[in-house]
């Protein structure tokens, strides 16, 4: 449980989905966890900025209830990263094998980038 900047205390249940269901949190605004505000910013950060409600960071903090230096904070910390790298592997499983043979692809035509990947992907590096 966390105290927002407004004073309001309690806890939500939210698991992280894609795409965020902004009227359920805007509902329950300034009443997150640091972890469920964490999820919450990365599916945000997921989705492509084209299609993104609110369209700004600081709509965002807004509509959460949290203040924009919370959410900068949250976005630097390495749990982020975890869950930004989660949102993907959710939310593009299927797109998986596609990416895997572009990666193979680019990296028969000596992109190093791609070489790269590639030995990432199967353990060498």
């Amino acid at each position: 449980m966390i105290t927002s900047e407004r004073g309001d205390e309690s806890s939500i249940n939210h698991s992280s989905s894609f795409p965020i269901n902004m009227e359920r949190m805007q509902a329950r605004r300034g009443s997150a966890s640091l972890e469920t505000l964490r999820d919450v910013l990365a599916s945000w950060f997921c989705i492509p900025i084209e299609a993104r409600q609110p369209r700004t960071q600081i709509e965002l903090a807004e509509m959460l209830g949290i203040h924009l230096r919370t959410l900068l904070t949250l976005k630097q910390s390495p749990e982020f990263k975890i869950s930004i790298a989660k949102n993907i592997r959710t939310n593009n499983i299927c797109e998986l094998p596609r990416m895997v043979e572009n990666v193979i692809f680019r990296a028969l035509r000596g992109d190093l980038g791609a070489i790269k990947i590639y030995h990432r992907l199967v353990g060498l590096m």
